[in-house]
């Protein structure tokens, strides 16, 4: 059974901001990159051991769950792939501005990596100097996604100006 993600949609990002605000999460969350790479670690490890996951263009939880399971089985439990602390270890900020700190969709969107099968992903992160997978570059990543972001919003605006400027033009 395959399965879409949800839409991102303003109702959508309305109830997600909603709920992100009103949470009141007593350890602390990963921030959205520390996530992106957790799952890049996962990918890995999976790859490692062969274990095939669906892509995300034809998402299909319930076979990647069997194939997973599968090779839970097979391997004993502290031989399973998954079982590794360092694959599910976060770098958690400590600062407070990082503590409070959520990405736009836009940043998020805009992060090296996001997005992009894992074999391009690794070839981009890599031209960018960006080890696929490393916790250690999540900080360098997350002022990427940032800056990019803060670019598309520049272009965007010197755009719509330009367009402004023709429109008095015209008239």
């Amino acid at each position: 059974m395959a399965t879409n993600p949800p839409q991102l949609t303003e109702q959508n990002l309305a109830l997600h901001t909603l709920l992100m605000e009103s949470s009141t999460a007593t350890e602390p969350v990963p921030t959205w990159v520390e996530s992106l790479i957790a799952e890049e670690r996962i990918r890995l490890v999976l790859a490692e051991h062969n274990i095939p996951l669906s892509s995300p263009d034809n998402l299909d939880i319930d076979a990647d769950i069997k194939h997973i399971t599968e090779a839970f089985a097979t391997l004993g439990h502290k031989d399973h792939p998954l079982s590794s602390s360092k694959l599910c270890e976060h770098a958690h900020s400590t600062t407070a501005d990082h503590a409070t700190y959520r990405e736009t969709p836009l940043e998020r969107f805009l992060t090296p990596g996001h997005g992009d099968p894992s074999y391009v992903a690794k070839a981009s992160l890599a031209d960018a100097g960006i080890q696929y997978g490393s916790m250690e570059d999540s900080e360098r990543r997350r002022m990427i996604g940032e800056k990019n972001a803060e670019d598309a919003k520049t272009t965007r605006r010197k755009a719509r100006h330009r367009a402004w400027m023709e429109d008095l033009r015209i008239e």
